[in-house]
């Protein structure tokens, strides 16, 4: 039931993500991961592309690839996405470095 949980709850994230990216690519410059997900580059996402990038999402998640995300696997990718936050090691996040990680994913995105 955890793990259910658990997989709802990344896969709730990940179509947050997503619906975010489609509304990202009506700017001019939508990113990296717009790019990434509209496979056939016609400017728009369908769902079939969404189907494949969350498929890909998964496979990424399931670290030992055993068709399941088990805790630790998921652990392991939120402690990673804090240390890229945690921009002065010391296990704290700031407001500011939020904000910085923010800025600098953002750049990374439209580079």
């Amino acid at each position: 039931m955890r793990k259910t949980t658990l997989f709802l709850a990344g896969a709730t994230a990940f179509g947050l993500a997503l619906a975010g990216t489609a509304a990202a690519a009506q700017q001019p410059r939508h990113g990296k991961l717009f790019d990434k997900i509209d496979i056939n580059k016609d400017g728009a996402i369908t769902r079939e592309e969404a189907r494949a990038a969350h498929a890909r999402r998964f496979e990424h998640l399931d670290a030992n690839k055993d068709g399941t995300i088990s805790l630790e696997e998921f652990q392991a990718i939120a402690e990673r996405r804090f240390a890229r936050h945690d921009l002065n090691g010391d296990g704290r996040v700031t407001r500011e470095e939020m904000a910085q990680a923010k800025r600098a994913h953002r750049n990374k995105q439209t580079d």
